[in-house]
């Protein structure tokens, strides 16, 4: 599409994306529903036990409110297990902003022509949408975050010792499989597992904003790793740093699972000696009935 519109050719890659973007988003205001009683897609029954779901899910310390309250954000704050993730969702967004951003100069850095190199990006990440589907259901159906974000980050780790270690163009490509693919399941998991473990809403809504800017953050640092301060063919200082960074998910990640399992450990201890109408109101996921999950 190069000079169509007196344009060059890389100026419509990005309004033809932004394009979509506005009109899915315009589109989605009217095919999203609000709550589960709005979901156009659900049966009466389904919608009844979604809500009964997350009233479940929400309501752990009894008393839950839906009204802002500058106590809960400072309670969101006050929980470890948001601080864990946080750090680990810098950490991990920063893979993917590496990779999403800087993956064709990867490719066009091992030797293939410009215009293969844009079909060669497209393989990893397809990779990367299948296994981030697999991971995202058996996180689901055995509720196991933890063991998701650990299982992809070590996807990582051998992507990026394998790219450091060998010279081989194949190699080096079949690597970008390991690395795209580990780090675009962490992400998800990361912002479920936070979702899952924190109550009530403005808390679970805090928790969910602080690691966004945590990930927007780490955009800034993932340009300039790849952009000035790492040399293209093999970008040494910015996969060293993001083997380190993997490293660093996996140990957080470990730590956060320890802490949640001890946590659990304690609120069961409190549930033997004590009834669920005895405790106090309004704690959410620090109730001793909300279980958090691993």
């Amino acid at each position: 599409m190069g000079g169509i519109g007196k344009r060059p050719a890389w100026a419509w890659i990005f309004i033809l994306e932004g394009l979509f973007t506005v009109a899915f988003g315009l589109f989605a205001f009217w095919i999203l529903p609000g709550a589960p009683e709005g979901a156009w897609f659900l049966t009466r029954e389904e919608k009844v036990y979604v809500a009964q779901r997350l009233k479940a899910a929400n309501n752990a310390g009894r008393d839950d409110s839906e009204k802002f309250s500058w106590c809960e954000v400072k309670e969101a704050f006050k929980s470890p297990h948001i601080w864990f993730l946080a750090i680990n969702t810098f950490f991990g967004s920063a893979i993917v902003y590496s990779l999403a951003y800087f993956a064709p100069s990867i490719v066009l850095s091992l030797g293939f022509s410009p215009i293969r190199t844009q079909l060669m990006s497209v393989p990893p990440f397809a990779a990367a949408f299948v296994v981030t589907l697999i991971t995202a259901y058996l996180a689901d159906r055995y509720r196991a975050r933890g063991l998701t974000v650990i299982f992809s980050s070590l996807c990582c780790i051998a992507g990026f010792s394998i790219y450091l270690a060998s010279t081989g163009k194949w190699i080096l490509y079949g690597s970008l499989f390991l690395t795209i693919g580990g780090s675009s399941a962490v992400g998800p998991a990361h912002t479920t597992w936070q979702s899952n473990n924190t109550s009530p809403h403005i808390r679970k809504a805090t928790g969910i904003a602080f690691l966004i800017m945590m990930a927007n953050c780490s955009g800034i640092l993932a340009i300039w790793l790849f952009g000035f301060l790492s040399e293209p063919p093999r970008y040494t200082t910015a996969m060293i740093t993001m083997l380190t960074f993997s490293c660093l998910i996996e140990l957080v990640a470990g730590i956060n699972i320890a802490y949640l399992w001890s946590q659990n450990k304690k609120k069961r201890l409190i549930r033997a000696v004590m009834k669920k109408e005895d405790e106090a109101s309004g704690l959410g996921d620090k109730s001793a009935w909300f279980e958090y999950i691993l």
